[in-house]
């Protein structure tokens, strides 16, 4: 499908499908007359706009698709069997994104792009791996690893959490999941951050090719750990995905090292993200934060909770209509992609009452923040320990940590969402 072109200035446009979007830049935000989540003020402060077009329907429609902006349209998608991932329109999308050869070969064998029953299969296999005693395990790991992060970061009056924090924890914590040296996490960090392009709508051509070069360098990689971790296997995370069965099968050489590498990008991406805009949002709202600082260990759950509400990591939830259907009041044809922003659905005031607001002790709290139904994120339970232990341990030692005034720079990403910095001080 081939797409109207923006009239940006062409080094400031990036491609989707044959359509160029011009890139965010600046803190002005803006309005349209039409819904368009690619529009650059968007990545900004998308919220007015939501609300606006969610007020007139929360189901639009643009020529990328439908999207579903209210919590309860939101559920319905992502739950109901009418709804689901065609397998065969990923593989046609990002055959003409990616073309044939190994980044298209790892992008499709990532368990988020099956439906079933092979998605099942190898959620199955994972997740009896995955299991919420093997992740609690961690905690006093998360622990330990974030008192050394803010002990080593340079200087308490001016520092870049997600610098200092927001960057190393989760790739160190992927790595003592999955027994991978620590001596690997930056080569594993420079891996995720190139991969992420590949599947991006909102990039230039040559982080597109550098995605597709770190494909070919992170899986040989990972399939020679496998290779020697199969020789040798331990207690950790990829030893019983190497032994993982499910119904009587397991995984496939390709899909495990597929899988390893989406651990690492998710793993990475998502929790940076959570920390950095739970902070923040904290921080924008002192007395939470105050509050927060009152009581720590009490209070860091339920602050991370409403923190993933106040601001989702992952934005676009993608599914297809498997049979002609409706969704409030609207028709929507089979083989239609359908995305449901999540960031709209948790601030969607039927469900969330005052939803601009960060409330940490909001009752009847439960926001969709790292998707739903059979495709809920698998590493949800690891992100929310990471965040909940690092915002506990940064109230205890900075009980009146506060923002040093510099513009937050927004991420350059329609799928996903987190600060490119924060710089607070003690």
């Amino acid at each position: 499908m081939t797409l109207p072109h923006r009239g940006a200035p062409r080094e400031d446009r990036t491609r989707l499908a044959g359509r160029e979007f011009p890139r965010a830049s600046g803190r002005g935000l803006a309005t349209m007359d039409r819904f368009d989540w690619f529009a650059p003020h968007m990545r900004v402060d998308p919220y007015p706009d939501l609300h606006r077009f969610r007020a007139e329907s929360p189901i639009q429609h643009t020529p990328e698709g439908w999207w579903v902006l209210g919590f309860e349209e939101a559920n319905l998608v992502l739950k109901d069997s009418r709804f689901g991932r065609d397998r065969a329109v990923f593989l046609e999308d990002f055959r003409r994104t990616l073309g044939d050869g190994p980044a298209y070969e790892y992008v499709i064998r990532r368990m988020t792009y099956y439906g079933p029953p092979d998605h099942g299969r190898i959620r199955g296999i994972v997740a009896g791996a995955f299991t919420p005693r093997r992740i609690e395990g961690l905690r006093p790991f998360i622990q330990r690893i974030t008192h050394e992060l803010l002990d080593a970061a340079p200087d308490h009056r001016r520092f870049d959490l997600l610098e200092a924090v927001g960057h190393p924890l989760p790739s160190l914590v992927i790595c003592e999941l999955l027994g991978v040296p620590n001596s690997m996490r930056e080569d594993f960090d420079r891996w995720t951050q190139d991969i992420a392009h590949l599947i991006s709508p909102m990039v230039t051509d040559e982080q597109r090719r550098i995605g597709r070069e770190t494909v070919i360098e992170e899986w040989a990689c990972v399939e020679d750990i496998i290779t020697h971790r199969a020789k040798s296997l331990g207690d950790d995370l990829l030893s019983a995905l190497i032994q993982a069965e499910f119904e009587g099968e397991r995984l496939t050489r390709e899909e495990l090292v597929a899988n390893v590498m989406f651990m690492f990008s998710a793993g990475h991406q998502t929790t940076r993200d959570s920390l950095g805009m739970g902070v923040l949002g904290l921080l924008r709202h002192p007395t939470e934060w105050r509050r927060l600082a009152a009581d720590p260990d009490e209070s860091a759950r339920q602050a991370t909770e409403e923190c993933l509400r106040y601001e989702s990591p992952v934005c676009i939830a993608q599914q297809h209509a498997l049979t002609d259907t409706e969704v409030a009041g609207v028709r929507i044809p089979r083989g239609e992609t359908i995305n449901v922003l999540v960031n709209a659905a948790n601030r969607d005031p039927r469900r969330f009452p005052v939803p601009d607001r960060l409330w940490i002790d909001r009752p009847d709290n439960h926001p969709m923040a790292f998707s739903g139904g059979p495709h809920l994120c698998l590493g949800a339970a690891l992100a929310r320990v990471e965040v909940s232990v690092v915002l506990a341990e940064l109230a205890k030692r900075f009980p009146d940590l506060d923002l040093t005034g510099e513009e937050v720079r927004w991420r350059d990403t329609a799928v996903f969402r987190g600060p490119q910095e924060l710089w607070v001080s003690a």
